[in-house]
């Protein structure tokens, strides 16, 4: 977390770090409202999330922390360069939708979801973490360093078009 912070410069990071040995049930405890949580049955969803080893979750108040869970299970298990891939990946989309909640002038980040609009956001979001996820991991594996922009609102473009070319 620390390397993630100081390379990228974060100021007023407010995330809590969760360690779980079950992540269907501890994400249950984050994020969600009961509606959300039942949308599937406990059999799928205990299926869909036996494979996750990490996950960011937005508050539910815009001064709540961000919360980041990892399996603990697999992070005693993987080698050091995975776990700054993860690190850097959920770290990534904590940035990305508070900076997004901060530019669009959300009252909370549930607006982000309930909102159609904001379905290519949420790509982005992905793509951008697993871009930054990947670098650590390329950094950390074999000491290659891939270029990153600093510039938040135009780095969707910066960032392709110069990968691109």
């Amino acid at each position: 977390m620390n390397s993630y912070i100081r390379y990228f410069n974060l100021k007023d990071v407010n995330l809590q770090v969760i360690l779980a040995d079950d992540m269907y049930a501890t994400q249950k405890n984050y994020g969600f409202v009961d509606k959300d949580a039942k949308s599937l049955d406990e059999a799928t969803a205990r299926k869909n999330w036996k494979y996750v080893a990490a996950c960011m979750k937005y508050p539910k108040s815009m001064d709540e922390p961000f919360y980041l869970i990892f399996k603990k299970p697999y992070l005693e298990r993987v080698e050091e360069c995975e776990l700054y891939r993860l690190v850097f990946h959920e770290m990534t989309h904590m940035c990305d939708y508070k900076d997004y909640a901060r530019l669009n002038n959300l009252s909370s980040y549930e607006e982000l979801f309930s909102n159609p609009e904001t379905v290519l956001f949420q790509h982005w979001s992905e793509y951008h973490a697993e871009r930054r996820g990947y670098a650590a991991w390329l950094k950390h594996r074999y000491g290659i360093q891939l270029k990153y922009g600093t510039d938040k609102l135009g780095i969707m473009e910066k960032e392709t078009i110069s990968n691109i070319q």
